[in-house]
């Protein structure tokens, strides 16, 4: 996951680790491992975080797919 460009979209879109671990199902410490690249998104959180940073098909490879952190 390119944990930078996560970040700058939760910026533009004033989203908030609160609203991860929401759409997530997760506790907001685990959303906050996932924003920083601690912990692994596996691909259908991936799917959950892209519609909720309204993040386009064509740039999912960009937010996804770099980085420090893995999709399993």
């Amino acid at each position: 996951m390119n944990v930078i460009e996560i970040k700058k979209r939760n910026l533009e879109l004033g989203i908030t680790p609160k609203d991860w671990a929401e759409c997530l199902g997760v506790k907001l410490q685990n959303a906050y491992n996932k924003i920083n690249g601690k912990s692994h998104l596996t691909l259908e959180q991936a799917d959950k975080i892209q519609k909720l940073l309204e993040i386009n098909d064509c740039d999912f490879a960009l937010y996804f797919f770099g980085g420090g952190s893995r999709i399993s």
